[in-house]
């Protein structure tokens, strides 16, 4: 097994971990959200100052962009990279841009 395919088992394994950890949360937040007719209503809870309350469809417009964004982020970063390795590495740039061509 070579690095990258050492590296992509380990990442498929935290990737496993990670939304096995999030079903688990998230199935726990169904069940919390089935108790709210019997939780205090918003406004009979104390306010902190440092919150500010959003409505459930802005919320999920601001988690939409601010995805959004970061996978434009994500690409341009590996973009960023590849091309740094291409920089430094003169003849991998040229096997790339025949193989591209």
């Amino acid at each position: 097994m070579n690095l990258a395919q050492a590296l992509a088992s380990t990442n498929e394994q935290t990737l496993d971990f990670i939304t096995s950890v999030q079903d688990r949360i998230t199935e726990a937040s169904k069940r919390a959200a089935a108790l709210y007719p019997t939780l205090p209503a918003i406004d009979q809870l104390p306010t902190l100052p440092w919150f500010v309350a959003v409505e459930p469809g802005a919320a999920r417009d601001v988690v939409e962009e601010t995805f959004a964004f970061r996978s434009k982020l994500l690409e341009a970063n590996k973009d960023f990279a590849i091309g740094l390795l291409d920089a430094i590495t003169p003849k991998t740039a040229a096997k790339n841009k025949a193989k591209a061509a």
